[in-house]
């Protein structure tokens, strides 16, 4: 079936190892599947997964894999989907081949046990970037423009340090989730400009990240401006040992 372009198993209880074979179907677009009954996909990916030059779309979220994301992942310059929501602890493979896929924009990962850093700045625009649980270590990502800032950023509880950029939150971003890493401040821990209004839409979350050095008086003011809509409709700073008194005119 080597001319198939499709390939698509999601919610089937299909089960048993990704096929070694697959990789001699070269013009295939597009291997869905997702979120699978019963066991599931097992196994590891092919390690020469990189032949498969015409791979748009990857979902394997929801499977039980094992082994090492193989290197040359890298080199689907096509690929624009990638879903690798495993089991925990099954799985591991390096950050920066990931990144380093030229067209990708919605990114799924969790699970995983992902070594490498996250970069200073986004290489290109993300449209989803959702890594939670992968044990991802080093500073966070420092320079964000309405350029390369995706819709939903969720890094939570992997092992992040260091400073959270302030100007983070005046992006067009629906959701920001960095819940549960260890992040010493954000925005320095230095009040923002009194002008300043936060552009996230619908939800913030920075729990779990303990002694955080934040003015929270001023967090609070970025996102209680009566001239401003829409606003979150959750933050949660839960567990973030604050010791501010709660602000009486929150809006």
């Amino acid at each position: 079936m080597s001319n198939l372009l499709t390939v698509h198993f999601s919610a089937s209880s299909i089960a048993g190892d990704i096929p070694k074979e697959i990789v001699k179907m070269r013009k295939l677009q597009n291997f869905l599947a997702c979120i699978m009954h019963g066991d599931g996909l097992t196994g590891s990916l092919p390690e020469d997964i990189g032949n498969m030059k015409e791979l748009r779309e990857l979902c394997l979220g929801g499977n039980n894999l094992t082994g090492q994301i193989p290197k040359t992942i890298s080199a689907l310059n096509k690929l624009w989907y990638l879903d690798l929501r495993n089991t925990p602890g099954k799985m591991y493979g390096n950050l920066s081949d990931i990144l380093a896929l030229p067209s990708l924009t919605d990114l799924f990962i969790s699970g995983v046990q992902l070594s490498g850093e996250l970069p200073r700045v986004l290489p290109k625009a993300f449209n989803y970037i959702v890594l939670p649980g992968n044990n991802i270590s080093g500073k966070f990502i420092e320079t964000f423009s309405k350029h390369n800032t995706p819709s939903i950023l969720n890094v939570a509880n992997n092992d992040l340090t260091g400073d959270i950029p302030g100007d983070l939150l005046f992006q067009d971003i629906s959701m920001i989730d960095l819940s549960q890493n260890r992040f010493s401040s954000i925005n320095q821990g230095k009040p923002w400009s009194e002008k300043a209004k936060a552009g996230v839409k619908s939800f913030v979350s920075l729990a779990g990240n303990r002694n955080l050095s934040i003015n929270f008086t001023s967090f609070i003011g970025l996102f209680n401006r009566v001239d401003f809509a829409p606003s979150p409709s959750i933050l949660n700073l839960s567990f973030c040992d604050i010791k501010s008194p709660l602000l009486a005119n929150v809006l």
